[in-house]
């Protein structure tokens, strides 16, 4: 599974940040997205959107409890990918030396064709 995205990384805070700091970075998103500085971006409109649903959960103390009890659930339900990256330490192939050789020989061959292509 992918990392859970959740409301506080809508807003680009930590889980304990305070109301303050949820505030700041929500008028700080905000502004940098606002139709009225990005008129005609559908983009920055749907992002101001998002950006509302999650402050209006965030800011509101009943809201964000609930939010962080489904988080809880949620990382029990479904361990973080991180966390499973230590069964497949040692899996990764190593490169060959005739990889290595190949690579090496290209970018030789793309520096000569430079070099005799140069106007100088």
């Amino acid at each position: 599974m992918a990392r859970l995205h959740t409301h506080y990384d809508n807003l680009k805070v930590t889980r304990d940040a305070s109301t303050e700091m949820i505030r700041a970075a929500y008028k700080k998103l905000l502004q940098k997205y606002h139709p009225d500085r990005n008129p005609g971006d559908s983009e920055a409109a749907r992002i101001v959107r998002i950006i509302n649903s999650s402050y209006a959960v965030l800011a509101d103390p009943i809201k964000r409890n609930k939010h962080d009890i489904w988080i809880a659930a949620q990382e029990q339900t479904h361990p973080p990918t991180a966390s499973r990256l230590s069964e497949f330490k040692g899996s990764k192939a190593p490169t060959s030396p005739a990889a290595i050789g190949f690579a090496q020989k290209l970018i030789q061959g793309i520096r000569k064709l430079t070099f005799q292509m140069a106007p100088w």
